[in-house]
């Protein structure tokens, strides 16, 4: 009950040193992404709290979506770090919208997929807007000004699970051919080699392409 008079209500730690305890708290993807690792628990043992628990997480989840009049072309998009911030990652809501939609398979709970489809028609609609491949933007920036660099936009190819997802729970087929569809024979027209890998080319050494000058990719953000 106390926890939730604060506004990090329901946020797990997201790292933690163990020889001090000092920690920090998690961003909208690595609490979704807890929420639904914590669902599955709940279906596999039935164990109560870590539905209670999952249910605090997606409490928390839910204050970072965007539903204000100010920003009407983001509506249904998620904040990636607090409620009062405005960076918005494409990347991180799609943990978000599979965290809602896998509450509602699990509860029957009609907001959870109320919340996920309105992430869903906004990642389509964006996806085939002039705006992108900018997978973030800020809100108070002036519609999207600054790009992406790099072409890291394979990752967004990871929307075709919570896009198909989606589309079996809703009845929405165009999120398939829309949204999976094209996304994925982008990212493989664009990004898989003959051998199997990934790739892209990267102006330096990043979280995805660590070497500098190799074009492999070692982190393919769930693609």
């Amino acid at each position: 009950r106390v926890l939730f008079r604060s506004a990090n209500a329901g946020r797990f730690p997201y790292h933690v040193h163990l020889g001090t305890n000092e920690h920090f708290l998690s961003t909208s993807w690595n609490t979704a992404r807890t929420v639904q690792g914590l669902l599955s628990a709940y279906q596999a043992l039935g164990t109560p709290a870590y539905l209670e628990a999952a249910e605090r997480g997606l409490a928390y989840v839910n204050t970072l979506q965007v539903f204000t009049p100010e920003f009407p072309h983001a509506r249904g998009a998620f904040i990636e770090e607090t409620p009062l911030g405005d960076h918005v990652a494409a990347r991180d809501g799609m943990e978000c919208a599979q965290a809602l939609l896998a509450h509602h398979v699990r509860t029957g709970n009609r907001v959870s997929l109320q919340r996920a489809e309105a992430f869903l028609d906004w990642l389509v609609k964006e996806y085939h807007s002039p705006c992108w491949p900018n997978g973030y933007f800020y809100l108070t920036d002036a519609r999207n000004p600054g790009k992406m660099t790099g072409n890291a936009r394979f990752i967004y190819s990871a929307g075709a699970l919570p896009l198909v997802q989606g589309a079996a729970l809703l009845g929405k087929r165009r999120y398939v051919t829309h949204g999976a569809a094209p996304m994925l024979d982008e990212m493989l027209a664009q990004h898989q080699r003959a051998d199997g890998a990934f790739e892209y080319e990267s102006a330096k050494a990043d979280h995805h392409v660590p070497i500098q000058g190799d074009p492999t990719v070692y982190n393919e953000d769930g693609v």
